[in-house]
């Protein structure tokens, strides 16, 4: 059922409403049948979400005679499997057709989606929310680290004590969708700023408009029970700068409301001294 919901919203995403598929696809056997015998045909004009989510078989038969429209419908043409230039796409369609091709080991798709589409912009209230795990089958996650995706790394433990360190250091720590968004090229609509407050097995994060407090992680060292902070704290982190959002990190009952009111008036006169050539 999940399933079939998401293929709905994909057949029903932007890209299907400005641009329409080509009407061959209707008839996709005539098709493959040419592409296969050798004859001579028109190249097939396409969506981005259905041109991510041709099976392998009808990819390889059409080869570079596919045209994609662009985030603004344009059609562009297919070269050596990659596209002239990246196409915008919404992180839930490029995460949905990533996580597909990685389960059905279609390397091809899931590097034409890195090297050929990036995620579509996000406010920082929409971004912060983002660092939750991702739901995904085992296979995809091995998939995604063997293909030199995203690196692997271990859960963060930011208290003193070494063992307690160590052990989560050394336990794989869970990929979040903010990680993914971020290596898929997503960044904010345009700069901001989030406080974040670092704990040994949390940490907590306030945008304008929403917050998110990670869950911990329970495991044992011997009969020693450890608690780790189940991502990768350091890549959190530095996925945020890298999404154009700011960090300003506080200490428990630091954070103040009219902590944004403030920002917003340092980065206005920032942008009135820079315009003003001071």
């Amino acid at each position: 059922m999940i399933l079939i919901t998401l293929s709905l919203m994909l057949s029903n995403s932007v890209y299907a409403k400005i641009c329409m598929d080509d009407p061959r696809m209707f008839t996709i056997k005539t098709i493959l049948e040419q592409a296969t015998d050798g004859t001579s045909y028109k190249p097939m004009k396409l969506t981005p979400t259905t041109f991510l989510m041709l099976t392998p078989p009808t990819r390889k038969a059409l080869g570079d005679n596919i045209v994609v429209y662009n985030d603004e419908c344009i059609p562009q043409q297919i070269f050596k499997g990659q596209l002239p230039r990246k196409i915008e796409m919404p992180y839930e369609d490029l995460s949905y057709a990533l996580h597909m091709s990685l389960i059905q080991n279609d390397a091809k798709t899931a590097n034409v989606i890195f090297n050929s589409f990036v995620s579509a912009p996000k406010t920082a209230s929409e971004i912060v929310p983002m660092i939750y795990a991702l739901e995904w089958h085992n296979k995809a996650i091995e998939n995604l680290y063997s293909q030199g995706m995203l690196e692997k790394r271990g859960m963060s433990y930011l208290g003193t004590n070494a063992n307690k360190k160590r052990l989560c250091e050394s336990t794989l720590s869970h990929l979040t969708h903010l990680e993914l968004f971020t290596a898929l090229g997503g960044k904010t609509t345009e700069q901001d700023i989030t406080t974040v407050e670092l704990e040994s097995t949390h940490i907590s994060l306030q945008a304008r408009n929403s917050s998110v407090y990670t869950e911990r992680f329970q495991t044992m060292d011997k009969s020693e029970e450890v608690t780790c902070n189940p991502y990768n704290v350091n890549r959190i982190l530095s996925s945020i700068k890298t999404a154009n959002i700011d960090l300003q990190e506080v200490r428990l009952l630091q954070y103040s409301p009219g902590f944004f009111k403030d920002y917003d008036k340092m980065k206005k006169a920032k942008q009135a001294a820079s315009s003003s050539g001071i």
